[in-house]
């Protein structure tokens, strides 16, 4: 069996065929659809471009394979250099099966040819039918052979370059250009290719970035733009380029809509979010406050290492730290720098006072920022286990009304760290109403877990994801969305739809600022989507008529069309020759609530009441109430966070009502105090 007709291995399916022959047959039959098909559809393995000669006692070999990679935000173009030189006596034609990247499509071909006035040309080629392609390429008449190549279709993962003539011992270049999509990771658009090149020469890549500003990266290092790389990966290894945009916009998209059929539109949507969706205010002024009342006994060092991370975040920041339990106090008097904050906290112990005075923590960081310079970022903070007295009206309370400063109320846990807005508790539209939010949070004061924390608390200084995201494309009503789309990641969808979709809406939310993004088809999108249609996995639900409209409109080689750069002339006659969706990761974080802190089981037979009794029995005495009182106090756990009343039995005596409302607030009350919320009515007797 001569050269020309040994099988040879073509590509990722793992199939051997024969090389297609330089005879006149069509090049798009029922056969080869069958067959493009079929390999379009098993899984693909590695490969590498096979490069051979036909003609009689003729070789081929490789002398240059050069590739330059473009990279955009949403696709990567590789314009491909090759130079084969033929050895023997005639001249031959060149075939190289080209095994390509997976989604590749090739859009351009052309090849240098001599010029019998000048300096050599390029010839550039034409998309052609399959056939009408073949027959231009093979060329027709008497004339003397003149040069021509041709770039056509053998299945999803596989093309076939032909080039003629192939002078013995002189070179010749041919250039093909491949579009591939990139997909959105962490902020940045990649490629990743294996091997590319042939068993004996890998090919040296140039990577650019399509934008001046944007950056390019390999294997995660940064790359200068323009430096070359060799494209040789260890064995099932991949090569990740990626293209890092510098001034991309916090919500970036694409809409492609192509009708193909009728009843038949291809859809293709795609949206990034910014790398940095935003970023840490510089010259702050921040109030961190800190709840230091009993009830957050445990949570202490919880609460210290929850301000430490945010400050974390803050470079050039200014910094006071107010802590309250039944009073406020300033822990600086003065605004320090995020250094000397983050130093003193590290020695955080609560006061373990009753009270949870938040209005009045609130009321006083509000007047301190306030005073900061006209025009600087204001922040005010708050950790706390929210556990105040239920008089107190959150709506009510007219948050930051002089300072305009932006809030964020954290209700604190000891635990993972993390944070998760909360919309719906009775403090959300508070925080909501100065453009921040209430959190469930949780912390952990372990050395172990700095870093950790320091992540999960960045989300308190800059926003981090789009929450309550939400898209609407008219008439398609299947779209998996997830609820929230994290910095530097994206969702796309790819589909045969039965109708064209006019736009495509996008909004959601920056803490609870609003964001919006309209999307429109647009006609760039339009034509690049209807050739990368074709190396995607619609091509199997694709009938021939269809992948011919498609690969026309995106001028792409498929089964029915080719490219060819060719002049008149003769050749000699030689022997031989799902439905996409929306697809986004997420994880959800639950967070429990504290119910039993310590020695749950002394509440079993305790009596509350009993025990109020008997602790501010001495403060009737001394007090002077001759003939006792009534107090009602609410509780949170074992912190007394209210004094509802003082009823004086005798006589109404505002200094005796003050000394016992003292004693209610002094009362230290034990474990078995475990009630979240209770109002105790306690009778008092002399």
């Amino acid at each position: 069996m001569s050269p020309a007709h040994e099988p040879r291995n073509v590509g990722r399916a793992g199939v051997s065929v024969f090389p297609i022959m330089r005879g006149r047959q069509p090049a798009a039959t029922a056969a080869s659809w069958f067959l493009a098909t079929l390999l379009g559809a098993l899984p693909r393995a590695a490969a590498l471009d096979d490069v051979t000669a036909v003609g009689s006692g003729t070789t081929v070999r490789e002398r240059a394979h050069l590739v330059e990679i473009t990279l955009h935000p949403r696709y990567a173009e590789l314009v491909v250099r090759r130079t084969v030189e033929g050895t023997g006596t005639k001249a031959a034609e060149a075939i190289v099966s080209l095994d390509l990247p997976e989604g590749a499509v090739a859009t351009g071909l052309r090849t240098l040819v001599a010029s019998p006035a000048g300096p050599p040309r390029w010839l550039v080629g034409e998309l052609r039918g399959a056939e009408e392609a073949e027959k231009r390429y093979l060329g027709g008449g008497t004339s003397a052979p003149t040069d021509g190549a041709l770039l056509s279709f053998l299945s999803p993962e596989l093309l076939t370059l032909r080039v003629f003539p192939l002078p013995p011992g002189e070179p010749r270049t041919v250039e093909y250009t491949l579009v591939m999509p990139t997909t959105y990771e962490g902020g940045r658009s990649h490629l990743r290719l294996p091997r590319v090149g042939s068993e004996r020469m890998a090919a040296t890549a140039v990577v650019r970035a399509a934008g001046p500003r944007d950056g390019v990266y390999v294997d995660g290092q940064a790359h200068d733009d323009g430096a070359a790389i060799r494209l040789a990966p260890a064995e099932d290894k991949e090569i990740d380029l990626a293209l890092e945009r510098r001034d991309a916009p916090a919500l970036d998209g694409t809409l492609a809509m192509v009708p193909f059929a009728e009843e038949r539109v291809l859809f293709q949507l795609r949206v990034d979010a910014a790398a940095k969706l935003s970023r840490v205010p510089a010259g702050a002024y921040v109030v961190l406050v800190i709840d230091a009342s009993r009830s957050m006994d445990g949570p202490a060092e919880a609460a210290a290492s929850a301000a430490r991370a945010y400050l974390a975040s803050f470079e050039d920041a200014h910094v006071e730290v107010l802590a309250f339990d039944r009073q406020v106090r300033s822990r600086y008097g003065r605004f320090v720098t995020p250094s000397m904050a983050l130093d003193q906290l590290a020695g955080w112990v609560g006061t373990g006072k009753n009270g949870s005075r938040i209005d009045d923590a609130l009321a006083r960081a509000d007047a301190l920022l306030a005073q900061s310079p006209e025009g600087a970022p204001r922040r005010m903070v708050v950790f706390t286990d929210l556990r105040t007295r239920a008089r107190l009206d959150p709506e009510a309370l007219g948050l930051a009304p002089r300072s305009q400063a932006l809030v964020h109320l954290a209700a604190l846990s000891p635990g993972e760290p993390r944070l998760q807005r909360d919309d719906e508790g009775p403090w959300a539209t508070l925080a909501r109403r100065t453009g921040g939010l209430l959190w469930n949070a949780g912390a952990d004061a372990a050395p172990a877990e700095e870093q950790n924390m320091r992540r999960a608390y960045e989300e308190l200084a800059r926003p981090v994801r789009v929450d309550k995201l939400r898209v609407v494309a008219p008439g398609v009503d299947d779209l998996v969305v997830p609820d929230h789309l994290d910095e530097g990641s994206g969702i796309s969808a790819l589909r045969i739809h039965p109708g064209q979709v006019p736009w495509v809406s996008i909004d959601g939310e920056l803490w609870s600022s609003p964001v919006h993004e309209r999307l429109v088809p647009d006609e760039d999108a339009r034509r690049l989507w209807s050739g990368l249609a074709i190396g995607s996995t619609l091509f199997s639900d694709l009938k021939p008529a269809e992948v011919k409209t498609l690969a026309e409109i995106g001028h792409v080689v498929s089964p029915a069309t080719s490219l060819v750069a060719a002049e008149p002339g003769t050749r000699p006659s030689s022997s031989g020759g799902s439905s996409g969706g929306i697809g986004h990761s997420g994880l959800g974080i639950g967070l429990g609530s504290l119910t039993c802190r310590t020695r749950c089981g002394m509440a079993i037979n305790f009596n509350h009441v009993a025990f109020l009794k008997t602790a501010l029995a001495p403060a009737v005495r001394n007090c002077g109430a001759s003939r006792g009182a009534t107090v009602e106090l609410e509780t949170t756990l074992r912190e007394v966070v209210d004094v509802v009343r003082v009823d004086l039995a005798a006589h109404d005596d505002e200094p005796i009502r003050r000394c016992i409302e003292e004693a209610v607030w002094d009362l230290d009350l034990p474990a078995a105090f475990m009630h979240e919320r209770h109002v105790w009515s306690v009778p008092l007797t002399p």
